[in-house]
């Protein structure tokens, strides 16, 4: 999976068939040539990924799930040529560069190549998990260690040391080592090639840091172009839901959004009855890094909503969620800045804050509102006059955003979100445009990215994740592996959706594509990571503190039942079993949507289903010995 550029003047590869992007005509379309005939082609946003061919270029993970030592490395490529990823970068400057980190001006051009070309961090991950001759670090990898070490431990600290003592450190320690100390200009030079901005806030502190290098002290730095800034948040609404069958009060939904700092734009957005956590973030950013069209046509909305691509920066408050490795990987994969609001600063998230202040007032309109405190409530009936289930105040929304609030005109903008993005874009008669966003090319992919991870190992039975046990049978190579050098089982990187755990997701390195791992079981329910966590609390009370997957599923289906006996009686049971029913609702929306661009793999000679099915029946059948436990029986002579 790489990010595709949309830049005039470009190629693509389009079914076999070779391209030059033109300028485009609008906000939703391409406009392409053919090369060969000169034919122009007008195609929409939206059918680009299912057009676009392979063209060679590397299917690759998230950065994540490849191992970690594959994972410091690529990080450590893409330091090294961070610099030189600009346009008009010079022979003279890739050279200095590369002798600066011991290696030669051909290597760095070649993962400046493979960077350019994916715009992804684990395409500079190698390939095996030790190499030599050329391009190989001319430092020993003992030596590189200690150097590192020393520059974290002595340079970078407030006691500011001279970078003699630094030079005199390294020889010292390598001495104790018994390894060659690198020579003290190399020490220098990598000094030289660390970040300015984070030596000075190690060395000179933060303050100071942020006076050099942030943009207006007390401010939020503004966008200036779409999707240079990204803001995102997540509140609870001030509004009663309804369940769909009942029509009666569930509580009030939670929503996860995001906006375009430069346009005020609304970049994507997510509905849950859930508490928001990494996946409801994930779902947001997947929202907004892709083209809507396919969502739009579900709702049954003819409002355009043309905001799509990777945004520079993301700005989160500091909670968990926006801090977790997940969401760390993902923004270091492409390449994706994030930043966490400074505690008490909180005009560095006015624009969100300014947003969902506006969605809470607009929803003080709707029937079933709690407004925003019991005051201004007064003696209205939220529980009586709620109205609106989740899924109709999803569409709600949608159509706030498209038909409402990107036609409104903005106070600081002087004119709409909308003409502010078609202005940016495609400009007008005296400013250039700067072009359509670059995009994703597998969406497949980028959705399964984003989805909560956890590392395990491959047992016999298969992996184990909450007491649930998975297998397929590509896991079977990996039975029992081993970490290089060590007793410890080597762990490997799995992917869930949190709204149906009956599969998860693997990467095999070798095959170098994903594959779904069904229950060891397939004959249990699906069900989702909200509902197993409710479960284990539930047996937990009966006094089974570590239950097993049988148990786990027969308690389920006990629960189930209780919430229908009781549904129409407590609001809770309600809310449990539409929480539910909108999961497995938007699932199945994901899955069908992604139908045209298959991303799972399957055995040789196999394909889907039947593949997972013969998969498990191996498994039953291993065993079994052709006519084994069957008795032959004579037939009896009849009484003449």
């Amino acid at each position: 999976m790489g990010i595709r550029t949309l830049k005039s003047g470009e190629e693509l590869i389009l079914e076999g068939t070779r391209y030059k992007i033109l300028n485009p005509p609008d906000l939703m379309n391409l406009s392409l040539r053919n090369v060969t005939t000169g034919e122009v082609r007008i195609i929409s946003i939206s059918d680009l990924p299912i057009l676009m061919k392979d063209e060679g270029r590397p299917s690759l993970p998230p950065a994540n799930d490849l191992p970690p030592e594959q994972m410091a490395v690529a990080k450590k490529r893409l330091d090294i040529i961070a610099p030189l990823l600009v346009p008009g970068r010079t022979k003279r400057e890739v050279t200095e560069r590369a002798k600066t980190f011991g290696f030669d001006g051909v290597t760095l051009y070649r993962w400046i190549r493979k960077f350019e070309r994916t715009r992804q961090l684990s395409s500079l991950a190698p390939a095996f998990e030790t190499r030599g001759g050329p391009g190989k670090s001319r430092i020993d990898s003992h030596v590189e260690a200690i150097l590192q070490k020393v520059i974290e431990e002595e340079f970078l600290t407030r006691q500011k040391k001279k970078v003699s003592k630094v030079c005199s450190e390294v020889e010292m320690r390598c001495f104790r080592a018994g390894v060659p100390a690198p020579h003290p200009s190399t020490v220098r030079r990598r000094i030289e090639a660390l970040p300015r901005n984070d030596v000075v806030k190690r060395r000179e502190g933060s303050k100071k840091s942020s006076r050099l290098f942030q943009s207006v002290e007390g401010s939020f730095p503004e966008g200036k172009h779409p999707l240079d800034a990204i803001q995102i948040d997540h509140t609870i609404l001030d509004v009663i839901l309804v369940d769909e069958i009942y029509r009666k009060p569930i509580g009030r939904p939670h929503i996860t959004v995001g906006i375009d700092i430069c346009t005020r734009m609304v970049y994507g957005f997510c509905l849950s009855l859930d508490k928001p956590g990494f996946f409801a973030v994930g779902q947001s950013l997947y929202m907004g890094m892709i083209p809507k069209d396919a969502f739009l046509r579900k709702m049954g909305i003819n409002s355009p909503w043309e905001i799509f691509g990777l945004p520079k920066i993301i700005f989160a408050d500091n909670a968990g969620e926006f801090r977790c490795d997940d969401m760390k990987a993902f923004c270091e994969e492409y390449g994706i800045e994030i930043s966490w609001r400074p505690v008490a600063r909180p005009q560095f998230g006015g624009h969100i804050e300014r947003l969902i202040g506006n969605l809470n007032s607009a929803i003080h309109t709707l029937p079933g509102t709690t407004f925003s405190n019991i005051a201004v409530k007064g003696d209205y009936k939220s529980d009586a006059e709620a109205v609106f289930t989740i899924s109709e105040l999803e569409e709600w929304f949608t159509r706030y955003f498209v038909e409402i609030y990107h036609n409104k005109v903005h106070s600081t903008l002087g004119m709409t979100p909308r003409q502010k993005y078609e202005l940016e874009i495609l400009g007008s008669e005296t400013m250039p445009g700067m072009g359509l966003p670059s995009m994703v090319e597998d969406e497949e992919r980028l959705r399964v990215s984003l989805l909560p991870s956890v590392q395990r190992t491959v047992q016999p039975h298969g992996v184990v994740i909450d007491e649930v046990f998975y297998f397929h049978d590509v896991l079977r190579k990996y039975i029992k592996l081993r970490e290089r050098g060590s007793k410890k089982g080597k762990l490997f990187t799995f992917r869930q959706d949190p709204r149906d755990i009956s599969k998860i997701y693997f990467y095999d390195e070798a095959l170098r594509q994903y594959f779904t791992i069904p229950y060891r079981n397939i004959g249990l329910p699906p069900i989702s990571v909200w509902e197993l966590r409710k479960v284990k609390r539930w047996l937990t009370d009966q006094g089974i503190a570590k239950p097993n997957e049988h148990q786990i599923f027969q308690a389920c289906e006990r629960l189930r039942q209780i919430e229908k006996e009781s549904a129409e009686k407590t609001k809770l049971a309600r809310r449990s079993i539409e929480a539910r029913k909108r999961r497995e609702s938007t699932h199945k929306e994901s899955q069908k949507a992604n139908k045209t661009q298959p991303m799972v793999g399957t055995l040789p000679g196999k394909t889907g289903v039947s593949a997972i099915l013969d998969s498990q029946l191996d498994d039953i059948f291993r065993d079994v010995k052709p006519f084994e436990g069957i008795e032959v029986v004579q037939p009896k002579k009849e009484d003449k």
